[in-house]
């Protein structure tokens, strides 16, 4: 099965992680659950460009830490690079007005 695949019997789930996520520490570069797989992304575009070509996650994980246009970019990138791409933007509940848009 290809990484980012989610039909079929074990198939694994790609999730790109961008921001900052207290379950996966900076140190660290991935963390798996299950048929999960958490990988952190590069935030810088272009990095983020060639590894979302590589690799075509099934889901884009945004986290705390990115200014809103920041998000809007890497959500637009990532969906015209894999645009069967889940996007979920997390973060505080003082942010709640931003996640929502």
């Amino acid at each position: 099965m290809e990484m980012g695949e989610e039909r079929g019997v074990g198939a694994v789930i790609l999730v790109a992680a961008l921001g900052v996520w207290r379950g996966l520490p900076r140190r660290m570069d991935s963390a798996t659950s299950d048929d999960v797989v958490f990988r952190r992304f590069p935030g810088e575009l272009p990095a983020l460009r060639q590894e979302l070509m590589a690799e075509r996650p099934g889901w884009l994980l945004l986290g705390g830490g990115m200014r809103e246009r920041e998000l809007y970019d890497r959500m637009n990138l990532a969906g015209r690079i894999v645009p069967e791409i889940r996007i979920v933007v997390l973060d505080s509940a003082e942010n709640a007005a931003r996640v929502e848009r």
